[in-house]
Formats: structure tokens, sequence, C-alpha cells
């Protein structure tokens, strides 16, 4: 098959992808395979009989009032469930309101006041008194220091020396194919980084290693397909990994709230930051053109898994 067959092919996938990726509601655009927001339900009694739950609803409104409340639909991973003594919910993204309706076992089914979603993942405390519910939202309890130990070596030294990796491979694969056993130091330097991050991040997040581990097997299989060195665009592809991954992810967590334009805007910042790194450390072999396409059939591939994958914050 030509180059040119062969990228006209490409792109004939991706724009299935694409067109499927535009038929998805804009609340499940916000998948990715990343963590989803998840809200956790404790309850508190001030009833005089013990009770215990039989089913509820959590229910998704526009505005304040709540007037036209929908239950949050059950699609994928996401859904709103109940046991005996607590609920939990997982979702793609939540309405700015919600309002909590619980069935009892005394046969009395109550609702909560509208309450704020404005927290990635956040634990409620819901008081159920003789007719109603109270809902108090508070965030997910996790360890500040940890959190803040993360950051400081993700920006202070992960973040760096990725940066320094890239400039010393672009500037060898000007001068020709960089392999391991020319360049030995870096394959080395980004193995261990991944090890390091992938691990690291599995205790914030599985998205973390999934990340790695999807978009390297895909690139393996890529590798069959054309005629690539399979180490070199493994190693480029877990690079451009170690750049974008976790500061996103951090990003995500970080912000209580968020809108699509957000999201938009980071996500083709992940697609350009990685299709840079793919050509500018493989320029001999990759075109910038097959970069593009290349990042963006991976992060395609990425966001349709994200929205079948139940993926929640650790912390």
């Amino acid at each position: 098959m030509s180059k040119l067959g062969t990228i006209s092919k490409m792109m004939m996938l991706l724009l299935v992808a694409l067109s499927a990726a535009l038929l998805v509601p804009v609340p499940a655009a916000r998948a990715d395979v990343g963590p989803k927001p998840t809200l956790d339900f404790e309850f508190v009694y001030e009833t005089g009989a013990p009770l215990t739950i039989t089913g509820g609803e959590l229910l998704q409104c526009d505005d304040a009032t709540c007037a036209a409340g929908k239950p949050l639909q059950e699609l994928g991973p996401q859904r709103f469930s109940c046991t005996e003594n607590a609920c939990t919910s997982m979702a793609y993204g939540y309405s700015d309101y919600a309002r909590l309706v619980i069935h009892f076992s005394d046969g009395v089914t109550r609702e909560s006041q509208v309450f704020t979603v404005n927290r990635f993942h956040a634990h409620c405390r819901v008081t159920v008194r003789e007719d109603d519910l109270v809902v108090e939202v508070r965030g997910k309890v996790f360890s500040p220091f940890a959190s803040l130990v993360g950051g400081l070596l993700m920006v202070g030294v992960v973040v760096p020396l990725c940066l320094i990796i890239t400039a010393l491979w672009a500037a060898k694969a000007g001068k020709g194919t960089v392999t391991p056993e020319s360049a030995r130091g870096i394959f080395v330097a980004i193995w261990v980084l991944t090890a390091l991050v992938a691990g690291g991040g599995a205790f914030i997040s599985l998205s973390v290693p999934l990340t790695f581990l999807i978009e390297g097997l895909l690139i393996l299989l890529y590798t069959r397909w054309r005629t690539h060195p399979p180490a070199s665009l493994l190693a480029g592809v877990l690079l451009a990994n170690l750049l974008t991954q976790p500061v996103f992810l951090f990003s995500l967590l970080a912000r209580p709230t968020w809108n699509f334009l957000w999201l938009g805007g980071a996500e083709l910042g992940i697609w350009l930051v990685e299709a840079g790194v793919l050509h500018f450390t493989q320029r001999k072999t990759l075109s910038f053109k097959e970069a593009l396409a290349l990042s963006l059939l991976l992060n395609a591939v990425s966001f349709g898994l994200g929205l079948l994958l139940p993926i929640p914050a650790i912390w």
C-alpha cells in the first residue's frame, strides 16, 4: 500500500471515530480514560425507629428550584445505587443542582433540599428526619500532604526531566533515527519515569496506568501495520503521556467546577503536545501530519474506552 493510501485509510478511521464521538451527549464527553465524578452518601438518622433504604433516585436539575428534575440516567458506568445503609453515584458529569429522593422501609419517601454539586469527588452527609432529608456536601477525604508532595514532584521533577529528555531526543533525531542502542540513557530514563508515574498515579486514579497501558498496546499494534521502529515509537508515546496525563489529572481533580470549553481546550492542548513530541522525536520516520493523526487516534480510542470504564479517583 502506498504512503498516500495508508494515510487516507487512517484518516477514514479517524473520521469514523470522530463521527461517533459527536453523537455522544455533552455530559458524556467529559469521560476520557480518566476519573469520573462521584458522590457518596452517608446517612445519619434522627427518626425514632431504625430504618433501612429500599431504593432512591438522584434528581439532576437545571436550576435552583429543581421544578423539572430528572433521575440520573444509567449509562455505562454512570448510575445511582443504594444498599440498605448507604448510596453512591458515578457520572460522566453532574448538573449544577441536584435533589436526593430516598425510599425507606417505613414506606415513606423522603426528599432533600436542592443542593449544589461543585466538587469533582464529594462525600455527602444525609440527615434523615421524620419527613425529609438534609444533605450536606463535603469534600472527599484525602491527604493534603500527599497531594502537595505529588504535585511538587510532578511540576518540579517529572515534567522538567521529560522536557530535557524531549530536547535531547529531538536533537539526536535531527541526525538520524534514535534507537535504544544509540541512546540507551534516554530510553532507560523514559521507562523508569513511566514505572514511577504509573505506580504512583495508581494511588490517585487507575486512569494513569490504564492510559499508559492502552496507548502502549495501540502503538505496538500500529507498528505492526506501519514500518516504524516499535521500541522508539512506544518510548515516544510514553514520553508524551508523561508530559500530559499527570498534569491533566492533577488539574482535573483540583478544579471544583469545570465546563465543556475548559475540557475541550485541555484535550486540544494534549493532542497537539503529544503530536509534537512524537514528530520531533521520530522526525526521520514520522511526518507531522501522521503524528497529528496518530495522536488523534490514540486520544479518540482513550475517549471511547473512557465512556465504558468505571474509574473513580482513589483519594
